[in-house]
């Protein structure tokens, strides 16, 4: 099997999920997904892309600049890697805070309703002004996760390329029986 797809998933709740796909894949996912749904309408699946915004700061200062604005607790006691909490950034509420970042560094992901994009912006850039923040790209953040060895799909990752081929056999287990893609 090869790797169609790399999701972040949340769990919000016992049979709630919060799935984060790339942006380049996303028809293709959502159909794929669609399709392995069971019959019985148990699943829903709803894509949410065009109401979400997302924003990612990272960095050494990204704890620095984000705390001022929001509750919660981002000691990394209280919210380690690859975890999530909801709350309020500045005005923004229902905040999807994923403490994640594809370049490596200490960093969080905003994911935020679509109204609040440019609030959002604004109190970050006015609380990362004094900490020397700066805007960075695509390109930045390739670079960045080549260095720290993050791979991606459509690069490192395909359909003809095995997860052992690519490196990843820590993530599978071969004797959890059958399964999609073995």
């Amino acid at each position: 099997g090869g790797v169609v797809a790399e999701y972040t998933v949340m769990r919000q709740g016992a049979n709630d999920f919060y799935l984060v796909s790339t942006p380049a894949g996303e028809v293709l996912n959502f159909d794929t997904l669609s399709r392995h749904l069971p019959k019985d309408g148990s699943v829903e699946l709803r894509n949410v892309s065009e109401t979400m915004g997302v924003l990612a700061l990272t960095g050494p200062r990204a704890r620095d600049i984000l705390q001022p604005l929001t509750d919660n607790d981002l000691s990394s006691e209280a919210f380690p890697w690859l975890s999530f909490q909801t709350g309020e950034v500045g005005y923004a509420r229902d905040v999807k805070l994923i403490r994640v970042s594809y370049s490596g560094e200490l960093g969080w992901e905003l994911h935020h309703p679509l109204s609040y994009n440019r609030h959002l912006v604004d109190r970050l850039i006015k609380a990362g002004g004094p900490l020397g923040m700066k805007f960075f790209g695509l390109e930045a953040i390739e670079s960045l996760r080549l260095d720290k060895g993050y791979r991606a799909i459509r690069r490192e990752l395909a359909p003809d390329i095995s997860p052992l081929e690519a490196g990843l056999e820590r993530f599978v287990r071969l004797d959890k029986g059958d399964f999609l893609g073995r």
